[in-house]
């Protein structure tokens, strides 16, 4: 019988293995391997065609880009892959419209009925309700969307080798709301150089709470290693009318999943997914 000699692998066939079982070696264990130019004119795609559906589009743009931000990442070269269903993303969309009217008219109802009673002289107290009023539903909508489509990214979200076990992500809203008030606060009286701290310590509570297909996960991102780029933002932001905003998302994009890892402590617990 005759032994047919094995040919030498190319490296191409070595990088298609290696993109399929998650195990391509490169200058980090997690990493999103996608080039800065590509990023750009996908996010610049994505906002356009949300200007001009006038926001019909939105929830698409948003579904497009989640599937775009995790097809080429890996995290401890483990690949992932998104399985997230476009329904989804249009059913909170149409949620959060439904929770800013009713928080609208609510609080229409409380300031021409209730508050009058309360017979307020201070035309500075008047004025700060007002703007309270008027500010509250929209901040409600705000956090209820960017709630949902985190909490509906991070359960849809597995490792290629793991694809069957379930993701879960362990914040709830009122947590989630408290801590982006928080946020927003520190980065107000600081005049926006307490912008990297707050979001390192943002993504370290999201990120420790979440889940990819039953493997925990750690964040170790350092404040330092984010205050360059994230100071870039304030400087260059309002000169390029804007132009620098996928610049800015992509770096941070880039950070977090760098500085992503499955988690030494695992707790082996069973979760429940809770959609709120």
């Amino acid at each position: 019988m005759k032994i047919k000699k094995i040919k030498s692998i190319s490296k191409k066939t070595i990088k298609t293995i290696g993109y399929e079982t998650g195990i391509l070696n490169g200058k980090y264990k997690s990493r999103h391997e996608c080039k800065i130019y590509t990023f750009y004119f996908r996010m610049l795609f994505y906002f356009f065609i949300s200007v001009f559906s006038l926001g019909i589009l939105m929830p698409y743009a948003y579904y497009k880009y989640s599937y775009f931000k995790y097809e080429n990442s890996y995290i401890d070269n483990e690949r992932l892959i998104f399985t997230g269903k476009l329904e989804d993303v249009y059913m909170s969309f149409i949620g959060g419209y439904i929770l800013y009217s009713i928080s609208l008219i609510g609080l229409n109802f409380l300031s021409m009925n209730i508050i009058p009673l309360l017979h307020i002289d201070n035309d500075l107290i008047n004025k700060l309700i007002t703007t309270a009023f008027n500010v509250l539903p929209t901040a409600l909508f705000t956090t209820f969307i960017i709630y949902r489509f985190y909490k509906w990214q991070q359960q849809n979200l597995h490792f290629v080798r793991y694809k069957d076990e379930p993701s879960f992500y362990e914040v709830h809203i009122l947590m989630a709301l408290l801590k982006v008030i928080i946020n927003k606060l520190i980065n107000l009286f600081t005049l926006g150089f307490g912008r990297p701290a707050t979001t390192k310590f943002r993504y370290f509570f999201l990120i420790n709470r979440q889940y990819v297909s039953g493997k925990k996960l750690s964040f170790n991102g350092l404040v330092l290693s984010a205050y360059s780029w994230l100071l870039l933002r304030y400087i260059l932001i309002f000169p390029t009318f804007g132009l620098y905003l996928p610049i800015y998302i992509y770096k941070l994009n880039m950070w977090i999943i760098i500085h992503t890892h499955i988690s030494k402590k695992q707790d082996n617990k069973n979760h429940k997914i809770h959609i709120i």
